[in-house]
């Protein structure tokens, strides 16, 4: 498959052929299958595109930036963009995922990672990060958005809060939730990988979205958003109960900013896989995981 992108973001002059240029639709489909083939195989095809092609930003100038050699994509690195209210103020937050390069470049791997660091007035948040990548992000200014993880055993925790409803019916979620969390809903769309669920009692909700995913091959939800962290831990009984039931996890992590009261049973632990975020204006406790590969 040909490179057909737009070709004016930054050529090396050495000869080598090799570029860094922005990923618009005509690259995109060509930067989903060397994703499927080099990074992450298991993956379908769809799931990529959805992960690119996210329903907030319709007016995104990029999905991301390329490395070609010679019209051949050869490492991406891919970025979420989003305007999220805080303190009444729209914030830009400039997401980076998917960061992969082909073994025959891996010399051009950070040229590429600056090519997104250059954006001016972002707050820049990297929340799949893997082991090998947590020295560069450190190198760069990241800093970790939760040193620690509270590690919640499912069946043991799973026996309170009888009187809390949870459902993740979406009817459900729209009747009860504020304008805001509606806005947020409908912001998202259809999450492939995320589920979100809603916890009520009489007048009273809580809003959790977790994922789904493996840790040394044991199912594990993990939990990316609440919208109240009193009620979330008031209620830990009965979102354990549904991460058993719809996820089949034995299992739960949860950053430990979101239960800063937990039971002897939830050890607080150091996170191995920690989210990074870099801003000259945000603090951790004001950023979240939303509006990213995590939440598509």
């Amino acid at each position: 498959m040909m490179f057909a992108g737009k070709t004016g973001a930054d050529a090396k002059n050495d000869g080598s052929g090799l570029r860094i240029v922005p990923i618009d639709d005509d690259l995109l489909e060509e930067v989903v299958h060397f994703l499927h083939a080099h990074m992450h195989p298991t993956w379908p095809i769809d799931a990529w595109r959805d992960t690119f092609r996210y329903p907030w930003r319709p007016d995104r100038s990029n999905y991301g930036y390329a490395l070609c050699h010679l019209g051949r994509v050869v490492g991406v690195q891919g970025v979420c963009y989003s305007f999220q209210r805080l303190n009444g103020r729209a914030e830009k937050y400039c997401n980076l995922h998917s960061w992969c390069v082909h073994p025959d470049y891996r010399p051009e791997s950070l040229r590429l990672l600056l090519a997104s660091l250059r954006q001016r007035d972002c707050t820049f948040t990297t929340l799949t990060a893997s082991k090998a990548t947590v020295p560069i992000m450190e190198r760069f200014g990241f800093r970790a958005l939760d040193a620690h993880t509270v590690l919640l055993p499912n069946p043991l925790i799973a026996f309170g809060a009888w009187a809390v409803r949870v459902s993740a019916a979406r009817k459900d979620l729209l009747a009860h939730v504020d304008e805001e969390h509606r806005q947020l809903l409908a912001d998202l769309g259809p999450m492939r990988r995320a589920r979100a669920i809603l916890a009520t009692r009489d007048d009273a909700w809580c809003l959790c979205i977790s994922i789904k995913e493996k840790r040394k091959s044991l199912p594990v939800t993990r939990v990316v958003y609440v919208s109240d962290q009193v009620l979330f831990a008031a209620w830990l009984g009965a979102f354990a109960r549904s991460f058993l039931r719809l996820d089949r996890s034995l299992l739960t992590t949860c950053p430990a900013r979101y239960l800063p009261r937990r039971s002897l049973l939830c050890p607080r632990l150091a996170e191995p896989r920690p989210a990074f975020f870099k801003s000259t204006r945000l603090s951790a406790e004001q950023v979240t995981c939303l509006y990213s590969e995590l939440t598509r």
